[in-house]
């Protein structure tokens, strides 16, 4: 991870995500806000989100509370963060999967199943944060999420049915059922995996996306 840039809206004041790629030396101001987003992941997903108070936070960084606030007004600006992070990456992977003209319905759906579980197996704690802890979001940030995240589940359910009139999966199948269970196998592996076990990322992703294959398919 590199660069921490300013960001606007309902993330948080001046913080976006660090970026996967670097730029030459970082600036003091970057590095620092780089430090604050990893250690507020770390954080979140050892104590909790609820459990983690800012003084935590600036002990943990080696800063006073009020220097802390140069960055971000208040805790969720942080959660925020992190779950706008996953949430924009699952739906990236979802839009590279829809693209795909080359594959059938059915086709994408598993190529979604296989790039999330991918990405999943590679960022356990990010994940896991996400799950535990987004619904803490409130107002307009919360309403964001919700609204993103049944948008996703739209798109999925669109592909299910396409596949239904090609006939790839069973026309009685509960469309919206099918998503749960699809999405069970893609998101509850960070409760189980370990990233250091003699499973692979790409196993875990092949092997998940063939069981949703063939699930669909019965």
């Amino acid at each position: 991870m590199a660069n921490v840039n300013e960001k606007r809206g309902t993330g948080s004041k001046r913080l976006v995500w660090p970026a996967d790629e670097s730029k030459g030396k970082q600036s003091r101001g970057a590095h620092r806000a780089q430090q604050i987003v990893e250690i507020a992941l770390r954080l979140f997903h050892e104590q909790g989100y609820a459990s983690t108070s800012m003084d935590d936070l600036a002990n943990a960084v080696g800063i006073l509370k009020g220097s802390l606030y140069y960055y971000v007004d208040s805790k969720e600006d942080l959660l925020f963060l992190i779950v706008e992070h996953v949430h924009d990456t699952v739906t990236s992977l979802l839009d590279q999967a829809i693209s795909r003209d080359d594959l059938s319905p059915l086709d994408r759906i598993v190529e979604f199943v296989r790039l999330q579980l991918r990405y999943n197996a590679s960022n356990i704690t990010e994940l896991a944060v996400y799950h535990h802890d987004w619904t803490r979001l409130e107002g307009a940030r919360h309403d964001d999420i919700l609204r993103r995240r049944r948008a996703n589940e739209a798109a999925v359910i669109d592909l299910i049915d396409q596949a239904k009139k090609l006939g790839e999966v069973p026309k009685a199948m509960d469309s919206r059922l099918a998503v749960a269970h699809t999405t069970a196998v893609m998101v509850w592996p960070y409760t189980w995996y370990n990233p250091r076990s003699r499973t692979s990322a790409d196993q875990l992703a092949d092997s998940g996306a063939e069981f949703v294959r063939k699930a669909l398919a019965s």
